[in-house]
């Protein structure tokens, strides 16, 4: 095993510990998206990005009975059936108790509910919202404005200690 002297991430083979610093610790990543600009640390990282982004390829298909849903990559799949269908739900929020199958949703609700984060600002007026889509109906109904990402800037915030 072959391990990064920066973070400690451990590596099987010499070629993907390389990979992993250039990306990593030194933000190379010479794939860029035409589409969207986006850059990727390998060609295969930016194909799959196309694929699923740009051109909504989806050919993991949900099994169960009546559910129609689909998706780029079989992990998002199993991710799926476990959280939706088995009702796993690994993480629990330390506060209130609500599990969550996927800590990046546990995370979200921390923040916007005990810590009552609110992550994106109108730019017309001060009001503050925990969801992209809150201030864009916001500025929609308030301000008869009908853009959505160019209308919505996230708030700043201070590092975290």
């Amino acid at each position: 095993m072959l391990t990064c002297d920066v973070c400690g991430r451990t590596f099987g083979q010499r070629g993907s510990l390389g990979r992993h610093k250039k990306a990593v610790h030194m933000g190379v990543r010479p794939f860029p998206c035409e589409t969207c600009g986006f850059c990727f640390q390998q060609r295969y990282d930016l194909r799959k990005h196309i694929l699923s982004v740009h051109e909504h390829e989806r050919p993991f298909a949900c099994d169960v009975k009546g559910c129609k849903a689909a998706f780029s990559r079989r992990a998002k799949l199993r991710k799926h059936v476990t959280t939706v269908h088995l009702k796993q739900r690994d993480f629990v929020c330390e506060v209130c108790q609500s599990a969550f199958g996927e800590k990046s949703n546990m995370t979200k609700h921390i923040r916007a509910v005990h810590l009552q984060e609110r992550k994106y600002q109108c730019t017309i007026c001060s009001a503050a919202f925990k969801e992209r889509g809150h201030c864009t109906k916001h500025m929609l109904t308030q301000h008869n404005v009908h853009s959505g990402r160019e209308a919505t800037t996230p708030v700043t915030q201070a590092p975290r200690t």
